[in-house]
């Protein structure tokens, strides 16, 4: 007889109402699940979703966040404003990672050249007078190398606080949009404030009574959000060629659960977009919230039937320009085979042409949203 499937188990959350009524309206949360189920069956998995899929839009305004006007992230301009700050604090991080290389370099070198010298000092008990010149000679010169060392090392710590200190001048510069472009820390309020909603205080945190809140505050369930991405700013400026928001992406656990003094959840939840729809999402994500995550993007050269057609000649020299050999490669396209349920290229697909391969089983049943919970004491 076959081992019962492990039950994935995940919460949705809606950002408001009319999240959810755009949801229903589609039955996009119910394909979702569908897609996901006949994936993950085929693995020894299946879902155990709350609420469950195929109810009415009134009970699933229970599990939203907001009555009305919820949450809109914008992800693009996150990422973008990150890459911009990183453009910004690149030449600064170079020289603060080599001035901490210097010193890991340089301090077991003057502990060494400190012992060196300690020893021929200790030669000195007992050495007879005759000698005492060629030995001073010899500590003199370790002494030397020594004060070399450690003015060395002092340089390269006093650069070290100098980038340092740079660094913190340039996130301070950008303190305030960094704050404007966040999307973590008001979704964590948010699901914060949904949680202590879900809980009778008088009664020392007890749940009050109702699935949702059961589903709402139980720490062994995967939240997801299910909220409209709010068109950035930059894809609505360029009508050429718009950059869409992501179909979902996925926060990891924080290590801290106030900001301001106010309740911040701090688990790993799912954001799925409900204006730009693909049936793979939430099985994908899930993966995600397991831990497998995607390389990072690449220089890879380019294809030769490619490189030819980007040759051009110079509109005012009339010369052949010869364009870069590699290009930027999106790491996600080349996450294990074509098939791989966290490859790019498995958009699209059917759940049976989809594979989760062993290490991602391994990695799904060891989440904490699949593991079973610990016994209550």
């Amino acid at each position: 007889m076959a081992a019962p499937n492990k039950k994935i188990r995940l919460t949705f959350l809606w950002a408001d109402e009319a999240a959810v009524v755009q949801d229903f309206n589609a039955g996009y949360s119910k394909k979702l699940v569908e897609w996901a189920d006949a994936f993950y069956k085929r693995f020894g998995f299946e879902l155990d979703v709350q609420p469950a899929p195929g109810g009415k839009a009134e009970e699933a305004y229970r599990y939203a966040l907001a009555r009305s006007k919820g949450y809109e992230p914008d992800h693009n301009a996150a990422v973008d404003f990150a890459k911009r700050l990183l453009s910004v604090k690149k030449p600064v991080l170079i020289e603060w990672l080599d001035a901490d290389k210097q010193i890991r370099e340089l301090e077991p070198q003057e502990e060494a050249k400190r012992r060196e010298l300690g020893a021929a000092l200790a030669q000195f008990v007992g050495l007879p007078l005759a000698q005492w010149q060629a030995q001073l000679d010899k500590a003199g010169a370790l002494f030397a190398e020594l004060q070399g060392l450690a003015a060395k090392l002092a340089a390269q710590r006093k650069r070290y606080a100098d980038m340092d200190a740079k660094l913190e001048a340039i996130d301070q510069q950008y303190a305030k949009e960094k704050e404007d472009r966040d999307f973590d820390v008001p979704v964590r309020l948010l699901i914060g404030a949904k949680v202590l909603a879900s809980l009778d205080l008088s009664l020392l945190t007890h749940v009050k009574t109702g699935a949702e809140n059961d589903a709402i505050v139980d720490p062994y369930r995967l939240k997801i959000i299910f909220c409209r991405f709010k068109p950035s700013a930059a894809a609505m400026m360029d009508t050429m060629r718009p950059t869409p928001q992501p179909f979902g992406f996925t926060l990891y656990p924080i290590d801290f659960n106030t900001v301001g003094g106010q309740y911040l959840w701090n688990g790993g939840y799912i954001m799925i977009n409900v204006l730009r729809q693909e049936q793979i999402t939430l099985a994908h994500e899930v993966v995600h919230a397991a831990g497998r995550h995607h390389r990072d993007d690449f220089e890879k050269m380019k294809d030769l039937q490619q490189y030819i057609r980007q040759i051009a000649a110079d509109p005012v020299t009339g010369q052949l320009v010869l364009p870069s050999l590699y290009e930027r490669a999106d790491g996600g396209y080349y996450d294990g085979p074509d098939d791989d349920i966290i490859n790019y290229k498995s958009k699209g697909k059917k759940p049976d042409q989809v594979t989760l391969y062993p290490d991602d089983q391994k990695r799904m049943a060891d989440a904490f949203f699949v593991k079973e919970p610990p016994a209550s004491p």
